[in-house]
């Protein structure tokens, strides 16, 4: 989860976290939904989290790290903006209240835990410590407070990386070891 990543938030191996309207999740056949690289379209006055999206242009998501001020805790932390309504992350704003109108407050900041042994991770919100983003039986994304965080299906996130951020540190690692192309063909033979 680099910063500037673009990832999926899968909730099963064909849906995933998406926008969308009170009544149902934002779709491919909906008419408000654009391709990625197009316009944004407008978003609505309230827009909710679903875990029924389809795994598609409108369930993208940009991986956005927490800078880490002088003497706060906030390693570690990240926030997800939508790609199609950008300027608006997941946030969770109490117990049971998660949308996608943060404007990158502390309300969206996300400690992610990690199950690699199990490939998924679980986001719990900073602002409001063991409240972690949650899935109804309904599809809709909630926050519940799970007492550790990692039993439950319902707080299990499948991240599929689907744009790969860049680091400068690796960069200059690959830079180092660039073969120029005027080297003896010998010296490019590994």
């Amino acid at each position: 989860m680099r910063d500037e990543g673009i990832i999926m938030l899968c909730t099963n191996y064909e849906q995933a976290i998406c926008p969308g309207s009170i009544t149902e999740p934002l779709t491919s056949s909906n008419p408000k939904s654009e391709e990625v690289g197009g316009p944004p379209p407008t978003p609505p006055s309230q827009i909710f989290a679903w875990a029924t999206g389809a795994r598609d242009g409108n369930s993208l998501w940009r991986v956005c790290h927490v800078p880490r001020e002088k003497g706060e805790p906030t390693r570690g932390l990240r926030m997800f903006e939508s790609v199609v309504y950008p300027g608006h992350f997941l946030r969770i704003v109490g117990a049971g209240e998660c949308d996608i109108m943060g404007d990158g407050g502390v309300l969206c900041y996300f400690r992610v835990h990690r199950n690699k042994a199990k490939g998924f991770v679980v986001l719990e919100s900073f602002a409001h410590p063991d409240l972690f983003l949650s899935i109804l039986s309904n599809g809709s994304v909630t926050a519940s407070n799970n007492a550790d965080g990692t039993n439950g299906a319902d707080v299990c996130i499948y991240p599929e990386v689907v744009e790969l951020a860049t680091s400068n540190f690796l960069a200059v690692i690959y830079q180092t070891y660039l073969i120029p192309s005027d080297a003896p063909p010998d010296a490019r033979a590994y």
